[in-house]
């Protein structure tokens, strides 16, 4: 069951725009030290090429963070939401994401190497009428054989519910 709260700070949000200033973090272990000492990390731009290799996060809550153009290395997290987040041009390199949702966030040109990631972590991710391009963009990405996944013909047949939503709703 999801909490009240995230579905509240869900449903405030407008699609891609990044809330107020961002603090800008350019040092790894200082972004870890926040994710450590808080359940929510939000207003952050994290302006470092990588991120990783670490153990990850569990049971947190990203809100309004810009990942933009990072590569993210070795990492795990579990529990997690993302929310209005920001991972334009962003790789995900052996990356695990366990029972993780993304509301709100443009994954455009993000790319996708040896993930393990349940497709319908993406499924409140976009707006289906506003945002097909990035919708045919997450299901080329979804179906690749670079994710790990679960069974390859549950993977294809919710894939291809998810495109078609994309598609032929916009």
């Amino acid at each position: 069951m999801v909490d009240e709260s995230i579905l509240d700070r869900i449903n405030a949000h407008p699609f891609d725009k990044m809330r107020g200033d961002l603090n800008s973090i350019t040092v790894q272990d200082i972004f870890w030290e926040e994710v450590a000492a808080n359940d929510l990390i939000e207003n952050i731009k994290y302006a470092r090429k990588i991120l990783g290799p670490r153990k990850g996060a569990k049971g947190k809550v990203f809100e309004n963070v810009d990942f933009g153009g990072v590569r993210f290395l070795k990492l795990t997290f579990t529990d997690c939401f993302f929310i209005n987040c920001r991972f334009i041009g962003t790789q995900f390199s052996q990356v695990e994401f366990h029972e993780c949702h993304f509301h709100n966030c443009n994954m455009w040109k993000s790319v996708f190497d040896d993930v393990y990631v349940h497709v319908n972590a993406f499924s409140k991710c976009l707006n289906n009428l506003k945002h097909a391009n990035i919708g045919v963009h997450l299901f080329c990405l979804t179906s690749d054989k670079k994710l790990k996944n679960f069974a390859r013909v549950y993977l294809n047949i919710e894939v291809v519910h998810n495109f078609s939503h994309w598609v032929y709703r916009a």
